[in-house]
């Protein structure tokens, strides 16, 4: 062999090196099925080879956040949530919910090709912490305050505890019939896990508060 040749159809591809006898690179403009040919030269002539290439484009998934729940579109062969650098053990859909403000990021996988997008998330104030069967549910529109949502006006007059994740007792509060949803203000409590239970005669439930 005294000289070889790359070449690509369709026209467009940019080879580095057409003529290297160990190896070239070959930069594609598409995505799509390529036809790639090496052919070899020496005193006797030539042979040729030719190989059929798809390309597949470096996927690039954007991460929204909606509340506490990040999402990239659900396209991927498979996902990968970080913290930080750190993978996220289980994170492998194409949501996660965060429980707090960090830098995260997530790989997707594409036929093969590798893709990544990263997302600084803000403070999470307004939030869905539980539902109890479509019926009740949190919001925190600030450090302060908690409301407690129900999906159709209360019947009967609520009462409303709070218990810290110890147990103990942090407030007591009436929540009046005929509203859908009960803000509780001034509320001088440390971030944490709470439970808050509604209450009356008739019914009773309890929702999770991850206080932030």
């Amino acid at each position: 062999m005294d000289s070889v040749r790359w070449d690509a159809t369709p026209a467009g591809a940019t080879i580095a090196s057409p003529t290297s006898t160990t190896s070239t690179s070959i930069c594609f403009p598409a995505s799509g099925a390529y036809s790639v040919t090496l052919t070899a030269y020496n005193s006797s002539g030539s042979n040729s080879s030719t190989s059929v290439i798809n390309i597949t484009p470096t996927p690039h998934p954007t991460i929204t956040q909606t509340g506490a729940v990040l999402s990239v579109p659900a396209v991927y062969t498979t996902y990968q949530w970080y913290n930080g650098l750190s993978a996220i053990t289980g994170a492998t859909t194409n949501t996660y919910t965060i429980t707090g403000t960090s830098t995260y990021g997530i790989v997707v996988d594409s036929a093969g090709c590798p893709g990544g997008d990263t997302l600084t998330t803000g403070p999470l104030h307004v939030i869905t912490v539980n539902n109890i069967a479509g019926n009740y549910w949190i919001a925190q529109p600030n450090s302060s305050s908690v409301v407690v949502n129900s999906a159709k006006p209360v019947d009967d007059a609520l009462a409303i505890t709070i218990f810290d994740a110890t147990g103990r007792k942090v407030l007591d509060e009436k929540w009046d019939a005929g509203s859908y949803s009960k803000q509780i203000n001034a509320l001088s409590v440390a971030n944490g896990l709470y439970i808050i239970k509604l209450s009356n005669i008739y019914t009773a439930a309890v929702l999770k508060w991850l206080k932030q």
